[in-house]
């Protein structure tokens, strides 16, 4: 007797082998953080006391500051350095990154072998951002409020229109007073 069942054939999957940068990172429990100004200035130490700068092939390119976050020396902009130096620094977030970098092979003069290196990429807020975000809020308050304000007098415009008795004929002048009036 054959069997009617057809079988179903499940593809294999290749197995796949994780670089050492992909375990590196599955392997990092640490989590984002988010510090208050008092951490923030507890954990930063200025590393240097002059700015480096991206070189000509970086996708970044101008100035950046060092600190030293954590045990790892981490780059930041120019308006972190001046938000830390001025005390406008309001808080950070860090976020944990693994990443691969060239270092010098210390069994081959001269050649290189790529390493996993740990570190943090750090977001701020500040004074200068808080201030601008208060701004926008403001002008965005405004905006709202002419608009509801242009809806009100259309809405009266619109009542005065159909409240108008149109038995008596009125010319255009009288009818640009009677709109400009309300």
């Amino acid at each position: 007797m054959a069997d009617t069942n057809p079988t179903l054939e499940q593809p294999v999957q290749p197995t796949q082998e994780l670089t050492v940068l992909e375990r590196a990172k599955a392997a990092d429990t640490r989590k984002t953080e988010t510090l208050s100004a008092e951490q923030a200035y507890d954990e930063l130490e200025l590393f240097g006391t002059e700015p480096g700068e991206y070189g000509e092939n970086s996708a970044v390119q101008g100035m950046y500051w060092r600190f030293k976050f954590r045990g790892a020396i981490v780059t930041v902009s120019p308006e972190f350095k001046e938000a830390y130096d001025n005390g406008g620094l309001l808080g950070i977030t860090a976020t944990p990154t693994v990443f691969e970098q060239d270092k010098a092979d210390p069994n081959n003069a001269g050649k290189t072998r790529k390493v996993v290196g740990y570190g943090w990429s750090l977001g701020f807020s500040d004074l200068a951002k808080k201030q601008k975000a208060q701004k926008a809020r403001m002008a965005m308050h405004e905006l709202n409020l002419t608009s509801q304000l242009q809806e009100i007098k259309m809405e009266k415009k619109i009542e005065a229109v159909k409240a108008a008795n149109f038995k008596v004929v009125i010319d255009d002048a009288e009818i640009q007073k009677m709109m400009a009036a309300i």
